[in-house]
């Protein structure tokens, strides 16, 4: 009834235009190209494929397309970026064998006057295609589809009209709009005004995701599966709405838990983001509601704040215990920071602060020394820091050949604060530095935080120092199209003084995981992990979804000892398959075997896996609220 709906809309709307405004018209092949009445007597003609409906308007005697709502064009007319950037949205992407940096594609027009900006909209899919089946697929798909609407377009721009141009606020604009989950990829085109000096006009290019998906995965509440299906492009708007139940393999009645979440994407224009959650089931053991609305930073000079409230009551697995409880808490948190640029290159300092509420009804036992993760609190903290953040572009390193954008820069950040608990009142002090750049051997990005308590009777407590390096290579051209690339990722955590319960132990985590190991009851305080990768980016491509395969060997230890070369040593070797369509909203399927070569007797192994991997992504330096460090 919806796909109906839609083409009876389509043609109303299409008949309305063309007796109101009376425009020529030209026809080649069934298409249908709407063009207002000229100002000048340039003739302006151009190919349309079958199925292409495109408004036009024209200014100064130069055409732009205002809405496509399905492009498929013949682009020889324009001898300028504005081809290249339309083969590059509408085709696979050429492998980029090195970083480039994103600032320099449009440095040319810097500092020109920016006249207006056009908005053009592509469905996920190009339904063009010969193959009648493949194109009926797309074209069904294309109208399930929610086209992202040109107000919502416009609203995630942080370039408007009048600006000068800056090539620095093209690239984060881009980044922004990117980083949205309903969003395949984004060019913003400069383009000249005829007959105006230093005034450009910008082309922003945007095709969607399928933003309807589902995902079936291992873990979320404890010792269940969890089934979500979502929308992220809910009405074009952007929002995000997604129902999730939680799956007992073994008990008769499978549905036993559920949540419903839904979030605004940029609430009232200012790239806040607005989320709540509701969640009830286990006949009233599992019941959540959770809201938050957080703004990050985005330029140089910026302001972030948030404020998040979650009332839960869930059963939990406590490991000082060994068995199930049900905890009962409600946390609340609010922040608010502001950051300004103090040089040419856009390096900014900032200023952030936050403060937290714990209070806990239900829970493990505890006391002064046991299970601090459930005592009831409140903290202040403040930090200062100074960062700078751009961005090279490439493909094919954690996607399957749509645009990445990798920033690169630094920062460094102090964090102290206060600590209001049940048992202590304790000072918070710690600090981080991040840097990232581009070399001839390839990107390198390091991570070091440092961070505890400072307590009059044993001088520190709860001390954590974490070290993480992220590596990759440049991409190697194979014969035929194929391409390799080399990963590493190396991690330390070291934990002094912890207590004893939940959160002061470490184990193999999602970030830091020993692959096809069950590591569940493995703990200890210190942690090292290394993990090299090598991925070979093959040139299939049935139905849009790619392939790659890779061969890993992951290797680390766990233990008490802060000497990580004296604790227990765990090691894998493996090879696997990743599949993934980068139009789709699903999270890339990996197929992985892999063989045990050391750990101790009581770790069980498993030898293949079918799984799924979210999008992986290198840290960000621009400015966040203040944390104190994760032990995870």
């Amino acid at each position: 009834m919806r796909i109906f709906v839609h083409i009876a809309l389509s043609v109303i709307l299409s008949l309305l235009f063309v007796s109101v405004v009376a425009p020529k018209v030209v026809v080649a092949a069934d298409a249908v190209v709407c063009q207002r009445p000229k100002e000048t007597d340039a003739k302006t003609t151009k190919k349309i494929a079958p199925d292409t409906i495109i408004t036009e308007y024209s200014m100064d005697g130069f055409v732009y397309p205002s809405k496509v709502v399905n492009l498929s064009i013949d682009t020889a007319r324009y001898k300028s970026r504005l081809v290249r950037t339309i083969n590059h949205i509408f085709s696979t992407s050429t492998p980029r064998r090195t970083l480039t940096d994103a600032d320099d594609d449009d440095s040319y027009y810097e500092g020109f006057r920016i006249d207006s900006i056009i908005i053009i909209r592509m469905r996920p899919f190009n339904d063009s295609v010969k193959n009648k089946f493949v194109s009926w697929a797309y074209r069904t798909a294309n109208k399930l589809h929610w086209l992202t609407r040109e107000s919502k377009i416009r609203q995630s721009m942080i370039i408007k009209k009048g600006d000068k141009l800056s090539s620095t606020d093209i690239t984060r604009n881009e980044v922004l709009i990117r980083s949205s989950n309903y969003v395949n990829d984004v060019s913003i085109v400069p383009e000249p005004v005829p007959d105006k000096d230093s005034s450009v006009v910008l082309m922003v290019f945007v095709r969607d995701n399928f933003s309807l998906g589902g995902e079936l995965s291992y873990g979320g509440k404890e010792n269940y599966s969890k089934l979500s299906v979502y929308e992220n492009n809910l009405f074009g708007m952007g929002n995000r709405l997604m129902l999730s139940c939680y799956l007992d393999p073994i008990a008769r009645n499978r549905s036993a838990a559920g949540d419903i979440s839904h979030t605004y994407n940029n609430i009232f224009g200012i790239f806040a983001d607005f989320t709540t959650t509701l969640g009830y089931g286990d006949k009233g053991d599992y019941f959540i509601v959770h809201n938050d609305i957080n703004k990050n930073f985005i330029t140089p000079k910026d302001y972030g704040f948030g404020v998040s409230h979650d009332y839960f009551r869930d059963m939990v697995k406590v490991g000082t215990m060994d068995s199930v409880i049900r905890v009962t808490a409600n946390l609340a948190t609010i922040w608010a920071g502001y950051s300004f640029p103090v040089s040419k290159n856009e390096t900014s300092v900032y200023f952030a602060a936050r403060y937290d509420y714990h209070k806990y009804f239900d829970g493990p036992f505890v006391n002064r020394w046991v299970n601090p993760m459930y005592h009831d609190n409140s903290a202040m903290l403040f930090s200062l820091g100074i960062y700078r953040e751009r961005f090279y572009r490439g493909n094919l390193i954690y996607g399957f050949g749509r645009t990445e954008d990798i920033p690169y820069g630094f920062r460094v950040e102090a964090v102290g604060g206060y600590t209001w608990g049940r048992y202590d009142n304790i000072p918070y002090l710690g600090a981080k530095v991040l840097t990232g750049h581009r070399t001839k051997l390839g990107y390198f990005s390091l991570t070091a935080q440092w961070g505890g308590y400072m307590s009059s009777i044993d001088r520190y407590r709860q001390m954590i120092t974490t070290g993480d390096l992220i590596y990759f290579t440049h991409l190697l051209p194979l014969r035929r199209s194929y391409y390799l690339r080399q990963f590493f990722n190396m991690g330390v955590s070291v934990g002094s003084n912890m207590r004893i319960g939940d959160g002061q132990n470490i184990t193999f985590s999602d970030t830091h995981t020993m692959r096809d190991l069950s590591m569940n009851n493995v703990i200890g305080t210190t942690r090292l992990y290394l993990s090299p990768e090598t991925v070979l980016f093959s040139p299939w491509s049935i139905l849009g979804f790619r392939f790659s395969t890779f061969a890993y060997f992951d290797f680390g230890t766990l233990g008490y000892d802060t000497n990580p070369f004296r604790n227990d040593i765990y090691s894998t070797i493996g090879i696997g398959l990743r599949i993934r369509n980068e139009k789709l909203s699903f999270s890339a399927i990996q197929l992985r075997l892999s063989f045990m070569l050391k750990a101790p007797s009581e770790i069980s192994p498993k030898y293949f896996i079918v799984s799924h991997e979210q999008r992986l992504s290198v840290p960000r330096f621009i400015a966040t609220q203040p944390e104190m460090v994760l032990y995870q």
